[in-house]
């Protein structure tokens, strides 16, 4: 008998069966194999995750804010938010859009009624319903650019994809589109 075929007897005993105390290397290869596969999986699935935080699908980041505009407006806001958590709308006018001494602008209401408002900065001088709109007054300088921020947190019953609008009456207007995260 050569060496080889005594170590594979002696490994094997002389029933097949693996003798105590020695390692059963050739035992289980398909449980092996699943759980290698499911493990990949799982680090692909948790790599995908903090690739997709890095981003900013959960927050600040690359993808995180969204800049839209249409003649005299420039809309600033974060494409995703978080149910309960302050968020701003940042509006950038440009001085043609100041008639009078006054900027007039709306918000529509199928947005505003998802979010409970916290601050406008500046404050408006009058504010008014018109349609499925609520449109605002600010006083300002037809020489100077307005910078509006509008402070909001999504009210708790709100996640999911939201679209909203803002312009001037008679005027510009940019749709944007939002996702609420839970």
């Amino acid at each position: 008998m050569s060496a080889a075929s005594k170590s594979s007897e002696w490994q094997r005993g002389s029933e097949g069966e693996v003798p105590e105390g020695t390692l059963q290397l050739d035992r289980h290869w398909d449980f092996y194999r699943r759980f290698a596969f499911f493990q990949r999986v799982g680090w692909v699935a948790l790599g995908g995750l903090l690739a997709a935080a890095l981003l900013g699908v959960f927050g600040p980041g690359v993808f995180g804010t969204v800049e839209q505009s249409s003649g005299a407006l420039t809309l600033h806001l974060p494409r995703f938010a978080r149910v309960a958590s302050p968020m701003e709308l940042r509006l950038l006018v440009r001085p043609e859009a100041v008639k009078d001494g006054q900027l007039r602008l709306w918000i529509s209401q199928s947005w505003l009624g998802r979010f409970s408002a916290k601050d406008i900065e500046p404050q408006p001088a009058s504010v008014e319903v018109d349609g499925d709109r609520m449109v605002y007054t600010f006083l300002a300088r037809p020489e100077s650019p307005v910078e509006i921020r509008y402070r909001v947190s999504a009210g708790e019953a709100s996640f999911g994809r939201v679209q909203g609008e803002v312009g001037t009456p008679g005027g510009d207007r940019v749709t944007f589109e939002q996702w609420l995260w839970p």
